[in-house]
């Protein structure tokens, strides 16, 4: 075997499927499809490279950037988590939009009423 096959045969042992890269998704509490995968590897949110097989393409990623990209997706939530708590109004400030709106007057009221009634 050359140098160039056996590298290439290590690169192979040492890459992952996208049903292994799956089940690191699934270990991580962030489970992912397969057609995701794919197209994290399309997008080049993933190292990998696309090998012809016989029963056709197969994408070879590294557990790096799987790893990796897992911790992005941590990261990005803690930080939409932390600034949605910050943007979070008390209650009490809250409590006039969740009341229904009342009319001013008594003439708007007759107007209201009159727009409902297709009048």
């Amino acid at each position: 075997m050359d140098p160039g096959e056996r590298a290439s045969c290590i690169a192979a042992a040492m890459a992952l499927s996208i049903e292994d890269a799956a089940l690191l998704y699934e270990r991580a509490g962030l489970p992912r499809t397969l057609r995701t995968i794919q197209r994290y590897c399309a997008k080049s949110h993933l190292d990998s490279h696309r090998v012809e097989t016989a029963y056709g393409d197969k994408h070879l990623i590294t557990p790096a950037s799987v790893m990796k990209h897992i911790a992005y997706i941590e990261e990005v939530r803690q930080a939409t988590a932390t600034a949605a708590r910050r943007l979070q109004l008390p209650a009490k400030m809250l409590g006039h939009l969740r009341r229904p709106l009342r009319p001013r007057s008594p003439a708007a009221a007759r107007d209201l009423g009159n727009s409902e009634s297709g009048e």
